[in-house]
């Protein structure tokens, strides 16, 4: 199932790559936003201003740029080789050192860098995973599968032009990931909702206590319900 719903959905990545940017009103902002969220979030888990920190669906960079912006050592991984090209292309651009590579989702093991302080996975990523096999795969069933459908229409020099991209989608239930991240090992996870945490979207978090090497989980899976 992960083959061919894999397949799909990374095409569709590989394809939106070069206009990903047009989802936000402004990326730039939009870089900063999230990071002026997420990196005192982080901070303060991890309890120190420099974290290690990987971006396990880094996509073109959205979540990475701004916290190496804020300082933070990162890395960043996407099964997207397309996405992962754009992503040291803006890096570069704005003069920061983020590692990139292609990897994986469900395993991340071969990334270097690492060990790692905290581990960031945003921005919908784990409702690609269609099954709850690969749910926890990921965090160490095809029931609620979709089709997602997003649109971007920009005015051009000749006119108006519409791009449709198309994926496999999975909206994964709460208690779902929390299972797979319990299963995997990881325990004194909490829920913050938008209200509580400032952040668009609700984010599961593994508490500081370390289990080996990793302090800080961050989890933004928007479909969770």
């Amino acid at each position: 199932m992960w083959r061919r719903a894999g397949r799909i959905f990374v095409e569709m990545y590989d394809e939106l790559e070069a206009c990903y940017h047009l989802i936000f009103e402004n990326w730039d902002a939009s870089i900063a936003r999230q990071a002026g969220v997420l990196g005192p979030l982080i901070e303060s888990a991890c309890g120190k201003s420099r974290v290690r920190i990987m971006d396990a669906a880094c996509g073109i960079g959205t979540q990475a740029i701004g916290l190496a912006m804020r300082g933070h050592a990162v890395t960043g991984s996407d099964l997207s080789e397309s996405a992962v090209v754009r992503a040291r292309v803006e890096t570069a651009a704005r003069h920061l050192a983020i590692p990139f590579h292609a990897a994986d989702l469900r395993d991340v093991s071969a990334v270097p860098s690492g060990p790692f302080d905290a581990v960031v996975i945003a921005d919908n990523a784990f409702a690609h995973l269609l099954s709850e096999d690969d749910v926890r795969q990921a965090a160490a069933s095809g029931e609620r599968q979709h089709t997602m459908h997003l649109y971007i229409t920009r005015e051009t020099a000749t006119g108006w032009e519409s791009s449709h991209f198309s994926s496999a989608f999975h909206a994964v239930p709460r208690a779902m990931l929390t299972g797979a991240l319990e299963a995997a090992g990881f325990s004194a996870l909490r829920w913050m909702e938008p209200s509580e945490s400032g952040y668009y979207q609700p984010m599961c978090w593994r508490g500081a206590a370390p289990i080996d090497a990793l302090q800080c989980l961050v989890l933004e899976p928007g479909a969770a319900i």
